[in-house]
């Protein structure tokens, strides 16, 4: 029977790039690490945007050389069940990039989102990298995407009060989001995406004066 069937869950897979050297590593993830399965693994389809990359690996770990040094991305079009977690910061400011000129699919940019914001949630990263990826959808023009902008920007909202070295990050993070949006409140973006946007900017409203003046 198909793991995936016989399984609960779902992996978070690991992408470690160096130059051309790249490593994909799997394992169980959790809202709590603690509790996850060290030994449960899946046949993860890679869905990778390379010609060299195995297709799909079954093991904890799978290496091989990339036939450039350029940043190899995995589940693309977010065909596969699991989450992904790019390591290098080569990687993260290449996506960054695509992500700002909507270079990469919908449903990527979506997902990339969504990830990130799950892997900070259950400790896997610092949530200031969410704050950085979110940066680059300050020119975001998908409906969709911005539903879950508007998720992950509420999520932030609440996990601020933990931890307060977040909050400056945090308030230069939305007030660059939002500024370049904020706009669309006034008719220049179509109506379908106003709902979003609004929402996202109203949850900042209160720390960003410049969000709360253009709302009222």
């Amino acid at each position: 029977m198909n793991p995936w069937l016989q399984r609960s869950g779902f992996p978070v897979v690991r992408v470690t790039q160096t130059g051309a050297d790249v490593s994909l590593s799997q394992e169980h993830f959790l809202d709590d690490p603690a509790k996850a399965d060290k030994t449960r693994l899946w046949p993860v389809p890679t869905f990778a945007n390379e010609v060299n990359a195995q297709e799909v690996f079954e093991s904890s770990q799978v290496k091989w050389t990339h036939s450039s040094d350029s940043p190899v991305l995995v589940n693309t079009g977010a065909r596969g069940h699991y989450l992904v977690d790019y390591v290098a910061a080569s990687t993260k400011s290449y996506i960054e990039g695509q992500v700002a000129a909507q270079q990469l699919a919908e449903a990527d940019r979506l997902m990339l989102l969504n990830s990130s914001a799950m892997l900070a949630r259950a400790g896997y990263q610092c949530y200031a990298e969410t704050l950085q990826l979110l940066t680059a959808y300050k020119d975001e023009a998908s409906e969709p995407v911005w539903d879950i902008i508007g998720l992950v920007a509420g999520e932030v909202r609440r996990f601020i009060d933990l931890d307060e070295s977040l909050s400056r990050t945090s308030k230069s993070s939305v007030a660059t989001l939002c500024s370049s949006n904020i706009s669309g409140l006034a008719g220049n973006r179509p109506k379908t995406n106003l709902p979003p946007i609004r929402s996202c900017a109203a949850s900042f409203s209160d720390w960003v004066p410049t969000v709360r003046t253009k709302l009222s």
